[in-house]
């Protein structure tokens, strides 16, 4: 058995199960409860997904899922709003693939680990030129799905990123303010 583990055009042999083996991290998807946010910030809904996985419960009109060189979503176009719940392995080229998307006025979403001193978040953290115009801290650590349960045990804790226009501020602090403290 192979899994693409959310690297795009990565198989990699996928070993038997051992209960609390945490090494398919990268394999886990973002819970109802969020996504139903996201939802109500995009009310049109989400364009893009360039890490995408079948299992996943995003709607996106465009989805990648790094199944063959066509589904790598670093390298194929992104359209509109992008969601990235990206592998949390290596999230740097993920981050600047969304900042150099977002650089014309469009809307994006990251979600990943609280990681504030590694270097792909200095570049894209907030005031710097590329960088995102805001950042919700959860309040709780995101319980993710996977094999469609929902694991609970997280011992990180999230952020969302978000790129956008200064006129769309407003509607991120007041979606995402219910559930996280907002930084720009």
């Amino acid at each position: 058995m192979t899994a693409t583990l959310g690297l795009p055009g990565i198989h990699v042999p996928v070993p038997p199960r051992v209960v609390g083996d945490e090494s398919d991290s990268d394999d886990q998807h973002t819970p109802g409860w969020l996504l139903d946010l996201v939802d109500v910030l995009w009310p049109g809904g989400i364009d893009t997904d360039p890490a995408w996985s079948p299992r996943s419960r995003v709607k996106a009109r465009l989805t990648y899922d790094g199944s063959c060189a066509e589904q790598d979503g670093l390298s194929q176009p992104w359209r509109g709003m992008v969601w990235l719940n990206g592998p949390y392995s290596d999230l740097a080229p993920w981050s600047a693939r969304m900042a150099d998307h977002v650089a014309c006025d469009r809307e994006g979403l990251m979600l990943c680990n609280v990681s504030t001193s590694v270097a792909w978040f200095r570049r894209v953290r907030p005031g710097q030129q590329f960088g995102c115009r805001a950042v919700a801290f959860f309040d709780r650590r995101i319980a993710f799905i996977k094999d469609g349960v929902e694991r609970r045990g997280n011992d990180r804790e999230q952020m969302m990123l978000w790129w956008g226009p200064a006129k769309r501020l407003r509607a991120f602090r007041r979606v995402f303010g219910r559930v996280a403290w907002i930084a720009t």
